[in-house]
């Protein structure tokens, strides 16, 4: 079976860092990639192939630059197939 392919958007590294660590730990997740900001995330995509694309994104809730909104409705009409999901950490 082929692992779960993930990209994380956030600036924080340290967060980052811990979703890969937990990840990398149960096993069958892939980290494709870590950007900082919405505009990368499209800039790393359009240079892979369907079959190199995320499963899943994790996205920062509050996202410099480009907005969270911005970012889940572009991904929404240039990648359907790709799942979203927003987290929240707030310190």
């Amino acid at each position: 079976m082929e692992p779960t392919r993930i990209a994380i958007v956030d600036d924080r590294p340290f967060v980052s860092e811990g979703i890969e660590k937990v990840l990398a730990g149960q096993g069958g997740f892939e980290i494709v990639f870590h950007v900082e900001r919405g505009g990368q995330l499209f800039k790393k995509l359009m240079f892979l192939t369907i079959r190199e694309q995320p499963n899943i994104i994790i996205l920062n809730i509050q996202l410099q630059g480009m907005s969270r909104y911005e970012v889940i409705f572009r991904l929404g009409k240039q990648y359907p197939g790709i799942n979203r999901r927003n987290i929240c950490l707030d310190y």
